[in-house]
């Protein structure tokens, strides 16, 4: 997956810059959480850009099968999902989102462990319910006022 971590890689930092401007319209201390994950998904997605250049680290046939467009597809389709649904989020609210992003990335992702998968959704989401919505009182179950 040399080339498909190197464009996903490189999508995740650019896509970096617009939510971190974003961020910065939070009121007060709010924008440091968003800022602070996106500076761990600008230095994850550096990490897999570097490791698909270091030969030892990322050989070639690293999981990718082919170099083949479908192979190319899986990430793109991902980012589509996941663009889909934030703006969806704004409709239907957070979690109902969070919930169809789940089920929409079980063909992508090639899931056949069912359990183990809903299990770490449902812990990512109870993880950030208690989170936002009890510690921080961040209203993630609501729609936003005038949507």
């Amino acid at each position: 997956m040399l080339w498909v971590n190197r464009i996903t890689g490189a999508g995740l930092i650019l896509l970096a810059i617009p939510f971190w401007r974003m961020a910065g319209d939070y009121p007060d201390m709010a924008g440091l959480f968003p800022r602070t994950m996106l500076i761990v998904i600008c230095a994850l997605a550096a990490a897999m850009i570097v490791r698909s250049f270091i030969p030892a680290l990322a050989p070639a046939n690293e999981g990718e099968g082919l170099f083949t467009r479908a192979a190319f597809a899986r990430p793109l389709a991902v980012f589509a999902v996941l663009l889909v649904l934030i703006a969806a989020s704004n409709l239907i609210g957070f979690f109902a989102a969070m919930i169809v992003l789940s089920a929409a990335m079980v063909p992508i992702l090639g899931v056949t462990k069912w359990r183990p998968y809903a299990l770490g959704c449902l812990i990512l989401m109870v993880f950030v319910y208690v989170l936002f919505v009890i510690f921080l009182n961040v209203p993630l179950t609501t729609l936003r006022p005038g949507s």
